[in-house]
């Protein structure tokens, strides 16, 4: 038999299967909602040439039309006007405009400081640099060294220190440091 019949057989396979989707890229990114997916992504907030803020993230995702995107997971360290860190965040997720630099990180978040040994625990977290306040609505824990205050949310400068912890009965602790 000569070879000639089998090269016209491996040539309509190969035709066949060009009109099918490729595994490299597939559906899944087709599928997404976001209009680019970065992977690895790193962002910096800066306040007058002075970073403020460095964003870290597995996978970012672009919506070009709101100018947000949703970072998975998130890993944030924020420094003070002189450039020193002042705290660190983690969290499943979080969204940022990138127009206002606005940040809201949920699920799991916990935040340390680097002085004063204060970490705050919570589902979710909002941080506004333009008004340099960092705030939850929902339950929070917060740790002081050994104490340990709980509360429905709180409120802080971005410095962390004076934070008030909501106890839902009208009445509030406010910590100054």
């Amino acid at each position: 038999m000569s070879p000639r019949p089998w090269i016209l057989a491996a040539a309509i396979v190969a035709t066949a299967a060009c009109g099918e989707e490729g595994p490299v890229s597939g559906r899944d990114f087709q599928d997404l909602p976001a209009d680019q997916v970065m992977f690895d992504a790193a962002y910096d907030i800066k306040d007058m040439g002075t970073l403020r803020a460095r964003l870290n993230s597995d996978t970012a995702y672009v919506f070009e039309d709101s100018a947000r995107i949703l970072w998975r997971p998130v890993d944030l360290n924020l420094f003070d006007t002189d450039g020193a860190q002042t705290a660190h965040l983690t969290s499943r997720e979080g969204t940022l405009d990138t127009r206002t630099n606005m940040m809201v990180a949920t699920g799991n978040v916990v935040l340390v400081t680097t002085q004063g040994d204060r970490r705050i625990l919570t589902e979710e977290l909002h941080y506004d640099p333009r008004t340099g306040r960092i705030w939850s609505d929902l339950p929070t824990v917060v740790f002081e060294g050994e104490t340990r205050l709980e509360g429905q949310g709180f409120s802080s400068d971005e410095d962390m220190q004076n934070i008030e912890v909501f106890k839902g009965t009208g009445e509030n602790i406010r910590i100054e440091f």
